[in-house]
């Protein structure tokens, strides 16, 4: 008894225009995909443009609450000014460099302050 080959390949009609229809069908599949991959990676709507988008408005949201913190800071700070004799007193004399009368008050040059030059800083009366 004769064994059949059950492995072996069937003929195909017109064995050249199978190879061409595979051929062309790779090649539609390709396309489809390049065009796909290109639609969803780039564009106005794609991935990418999306992510940039959403890091951007994570920015924008993060110099909106920096600026709400930075209003809150200077609404409470004139509250305290307007409201606290004491306190505007410190804020002229720290930040604006008033002082008193009486006050004994002491002045560096610049290039000697903080350094080891030896030089004696002057006392002032007003």
């Amino acid at each position: 008894m004769a064994r059949k080959n059950r492995y072996r390949r069937k003929k195909s009609r017109g064995a050249n225009s199978s190879g061409l229809v595979r051929w062309v069908r790779r090649l539609v599949i390709m396309v489809a995909v390049a065009v796909w991959i290109i639609y969803f990676f780039g564009g106005e709507y794609g991935f990418l443009r999306i992510w940039d988008l959403k890091v951007q408005k994570s920015n924008i949201e993060a110099q909106t609450n920096q600026a709400r913190v930075r209003s809150l800071d200077l609404w409470l700070e004139r509250e305290m000014l307007l409201g606290d004799p004491e306190y505007l007193r410190r804020v002229a004399i720290r930040k604006y460099g008033l002082a008193e009368k009486g006050a004994i008050i002491y002045r560096f040059e610049s290039d000697g302050v903080g350094s080891a030059s030896g030089r004696k800083a002057s006392e002032v009366k007003r």
